[in-house]
């Protein structure tokens, strides 16, 4: 009997112990999550600059630890060609582009790119066109930035904020040929701008796991009842 008495002590205190640990819920810190939004962008030139509206971080789920903007998708660059004469024609290469992402703050990054190509243009009169060269692009458009971490406030509350994104194109060599006609960089595309938001989860109230404490001393005084009927019988 002294043992059967000692190993239900034992069972008790262990479920007691362990009731006890849930009510005290999950602490803040304990463990990370990440949560993220995305929205697509579609640019058809010649000028690519564009602002996307992004969802802010919910404060509701818990403490934002950090922010990140992904920024993916393709694009043509080309050369803008503006002649000022009835007829012209030109050729030229593109050589270079860089790719801007910003977010709040001072957050921003630039990305560059190497995309050659050579071209022949002509026109019958004045006007303004983008030719874009058919390869090597598409040019594959990746690029990220994280915000500070004194201002991820910024990206805290509801509804959305904006980030930018610009890709800026450079010829590098542009030649006239007959009329007068001047070159410079041009760009289409189309792609998505992520932000994810790494956080802490808040802690589980306690108020939510006092039934589970209850019940733990409803168990006790159930098996302590049956243990004095055994000895009595």
């Amino acid at each position: 009997m002294g043992v059967n008495m000692r190993k239900n002590r034992l069972i008790l205190v262990a479920g007691v112990a362990s009731l006890f640990a849930m009510t005290l819920g999950v602490p803040d810190g304990a463990y990370a999550s990440t949560v993220s939004f995305t929205e697509s962008w579609s640019n058809s030139g010649p000028s690519l600059d564009d602002t996307i509206g992004l969802q802010k971080f919910n404060t509701a789920l818990g403490n934002l630890t950090g922010v990140e903007l992904i920024l993916s998708g393709a694009a043509d660059l080309g050369v803008n060609v503006f002649n000022v004469s009835t007829a012209w024609t030109g050729s030229g290469t593109d050589c270079c582009a860089s790719i801007v992402l910003t977010g709040l703050g001072v957050d921003t990054t630039s990305v560059a790119l190497n995309a050659t190509g050579t071209m022949t243009v002509a026109g019958a009169g004045p006007a303004f066109s983008t030719q874009y060269f058919a390869g090597p692009n598409p040019t594959s458009l990746a690029a990220s930035v994280n915000a500070l971490a004194g201002e991820l406030a910024l990206y805290e509350g509801a509804g959305t904020f904006l980030a930018t994104l610009d890709v800026n194109t450079t010829t590098s060599t542009w030649t006239p040929g007959v009329g007068v006609t001047f070159g410079g960089g041009g760009a289409s595309g189309s792609g998505t701008v992520t932000v994810d938001y790494t956080y802490t989860p808040l802690a589980t109230p306690l108020p939510a796991a006092l039934p589970l404490f209850a019940s733990g001393f409803g168990l006790m005084g159930f098996l302590a009842r049956r243990r004095k009927q055994k000895n009595a019988a």
